[in-house]
């Protein structure tokens, strides 16, 4: 392609048809099938977000010949008014009318469920954030106890908060950590300094399995807010923000494709 004149212009015009006809599709990321389906919520409230729900043999699925067509940007509020949420259970999706809708449903149900006074407040802000916003409907969604191990009722490991962009395919997730509820441990006085230590070392394994397992398997990085940050619950907040409201640098345009396909060849053969 690059050697020949002819057949660089008969490829750029082949490319440029079939890239415009599919625009939207061409150019968006596809993410890792580990989440074309997220599941969250605590116990048996468990709800899904899937990119292109269908129902086959009674089980919800993707439809992954959708999947790229789909209008919305992943994981937005837009996503969830437009597929809805879905009860495991049940045949027909949870939907909404319209953003103010879905916040009562986040305030009401999603929110309510937390009994820590940190995510109670984040969820207060994130509901406000939303509304106040210029466009809503394009924020990712705040997803509150993101679950590992999906729609089981029995499963290892929720995430207290995560926030996937699909603007720039960056998986963060959030950890409301005070030392009271993760690193506590019954009956300390009774214990000798080496049983201390045992049980200090069983819950911390714990908790860096669960950042490990979340990154492995879904490329989601852990931030933790730990007993001084949250000190400053507003600065935890602002951290949030940064992972709702980021963008990526620019599209991507058949100029910067052949760029880097010239850089490829040069590296092979010069």
């Amino acid at each position: 392609m690059l050697q020949v004149p002819l057949l660089k212009e008969y490829i750029h015009l082949f490319l440029e048809r079939n890239f415009y006809r599919n625009f939207d599709a061409r150019v968006r990321a596809k993410p890792d099938d580990s989440l074309w389906q997220v599941w969250f919520g605590s116990g048996k409230l468990v709800w899904g977000l899937l990119i292109s729900p269908a129902l086959r043999f009674g089980e919800w699925a993707n439809d992954k010949s959708q999947m790229r067509r789909e209008s919305y940007a992943y994981w937005t509020i837009e996503h969830v008014l437009e597929t809805g949420l879905i009860a495991p259970e049940t045949e027909t999706p949870v939907t909404f009318s319209d953003v103010d809708g879905f916040l009562t449903f986040y305030e009401t149900v999603l929110a309510r469920v937390s009994n820590s006074e940190y995510e109670k407040a984040i969820s207060k802000w994130y509901i406000d954030f939303v509304r106040s916003h210029k466009y809503p409907a394009e924020l990712p969604l705040l997803i509150p106890e993101l679950r590992y191990a999906g729609k089981e009722t029995k499963h290892l490991y929720r995430l207290d908060f995560c926030v996937l962009n699909a603007y720039t395919m960056k998986m963060t997730g959030f950890e409301i950590s005070p030392s009271s509820t993760h690193m506590s441990i019954a009956g300390i006085k009774s214990k000798t300094q080496k049983e201390l230590n045992e049980e200090l070392s069983k819950k911390w394994g714990k908790e860096s399995d669960k950042r490990n397992a979340y990154f492995k398997d879904y490329g989601i990085t852990t931030v933790t807010f730990t007993d001084a940050e949250l000190m400053d619950i507003d600065a935890c907040i602002s951290e949030i923000r940064i992972a709702l409201e980021e963008h990526a640098d620019g599209p991507l345009t058949i100029e910067c494709a052949e760029h880097e396909l010239q850089k490829a060849y040069a590296a092979i053969w010069l």
